[in-house]
């Protein structure tokens, strides 16, 4: 409960960008009576992430590794695994970092930047 709003507010986990602490204090918070978290989320719409595994060059692409999981090395790229919701939005950001990336899955993903590029190259 928001209580300068007096309403219920919802917030993505991706906004969470620093560490949560747990008050030391017992019954600080009560949990209304009858209370579903499942009525206050959207009916549709919501969002589905999908995951995309992509190799990085050494040294490059800082935001984006902060954004994955590391897998692996392999030479001079290390691959990780990234979250993405909508593919245009990530193909965008992707072609920023050019040849210091590598699309290894989806296929789907990869078929789709050489599309983004070829409209970019006519």
């Amino acid at each position: 409960m928001d209580l300068d709003r007096k309403e219920i507010r919802l917030f993505k986990l991706s906004r969470l960008v620093s560490g949560i602490d747990i008050s030391k204090k017992r019954n600080e918070f009560q949990i209304p009576t009858n209370f579903e978290a499942a009525a206050f989320l959207p009916k549709s719409d919501v969002a589905v992430l999908h995951r995309a595994k992509i190799n990085i060059r050494k040294d490059s692409a800082l935001i984006l590794r902060n954004r994955g999981t590391f897998i692996e090395q392999d030479g001079e790229y290390e691959t990780f695994e990234l979250s993405y919701e909508n593919e245009i939005t990530f193909l965008r950001e992707l072609i920023w970092y050019e040849t210091n990336i590598k699309i290894i899955e989806p296929v789907s993903l990869q078929n789709a930047l050489l599309v983004l590029l070829g409209g970019v190259v006519k």
